[in-house]
């Protein structure tokens, strides 16, 4: 059941973020979409060809995997990797050893946990499915969502739906709980403590778990990644910029120099991916690090 539960104002004015110097240095390739696992030792993506791409690490090369994929996802472990293609048809192999299989169903979007044993999936509808891991089958969820996100250790999921409301439930087992407020996509983080999301007019937010209160983060974004432990927060900005901040609340937003459209960082923050307008990729080794090509 849908309960009105949680209160929230979103008409707090944007502030200017902090602007810190920095660098970016470009990645060999060419991607319109990337997924790491937690430490970023397993990298994969797709092109704008649906090509489909792994590297093991910075340190390694970009290598061709067969197949077409429109977006994937790696778990947390680097075993489990789940795609949708074109035609929203779904695919799954184990890590990089494995070899596609082709999972019944149709999905536009994908969210795992980090071990692999919780899929959940938005259907071309917005429709909810989820499964428990590649050998579970799939189970109908009631509600509608167009954006899912599951915590690392699989126990609370949060959405949002075609008119931007936010939803939450407890697992598989609770009930969607409405949250008051309006967000156009929600990030939680491995253990369900650290919820962040953005508005329609790039507003930013933060709430500690279900039971916080959501708290206005000075800045603006379009979209964000937060680390498994919440700790580090990216996110791209309207016009493009890229954006980290240390913590939800503690501390101010600043600038990363660089322009890109997506971008996504490891479970302990310390690994950052990004792809710009002309689907170029760039890495940095954290916040504190230097972009290497």
């Amino acid at each position: 059941a849908c309960i009105d539960a949680y209160e929230a104002e979103f008409g707090l004015p944007t502030l200017p973020p902090i602007v810190e110097d920095g660098q970016w240095n470009e990645v060999g390739g060419h991607l319109k979409h990337v997924s790491i696992s937690k430490y970023g030792e397993h990298i994969w993506g797709v092109d704008t060809d649906d090509n489909i791409f792994y590297r093991n690490g910075l340190e390694g090369d970009w290598m061709s995997i067969p197949g077409s994929l429109k977006q994937v996802s790696v778990s947390g472990d680097g075993d489990h990797v789940w795609g949708v293609d074109s035609v929203d048809d779904i695919f799954y192999r184990n890590g990089i050893g494995g070899s596609w299989t082709q999972i019944n169903g149709k999905l536009k979007q994908v969210s795992l946990s980090e071990d692999g044993a919780h899929v959940w999936g938005i259907t071309p509808t917005d429709s909810i499915l989820y499964r428990n891991g590649v050998s579970g089958e799939w189970t109908q969820i009631e509600g509608s969502l167009k954006q899912v996100s599951v915590s690392g250790d699989g126990g609370h999921v949060w959405g949002v739906n075609s008119v931007n409301e936010i939803y939450y439930r407890l697992g598989t087992e609770g009930d969607w709980i409405r949250i008051g407020g309006g967000l156009t996509w929600v990030v939680v983080s491995g253990d369900g403590t650290h919820v962040t999301g953005v508005t329609v007019h790039d507003q930013i937010f933060h709430r500690s778990g279900v039971l916080g209160e959501w708290i206005q983060i000075h800045g603006s974004l379009k979209q964000i990644s937060v680390s498994e432990d919440g700790t580090h927060l990216w996110g791209i900005g309207p016009d493009n910029k890229v954006y980290y901040r240390a913590g939800a609340v503690e501390l101010e937003l600043g600038q990363i120099d660089g322009s890109m459209k997506y971008v996504e960082t490891s479970g302990n923050g310390e690994h950052v991916w990004g792809v710009d307008s002309k689907d170029d990729i760039f890495y940095r080794n954290g916040v504190d690090g230097s972009w290497s090509q």
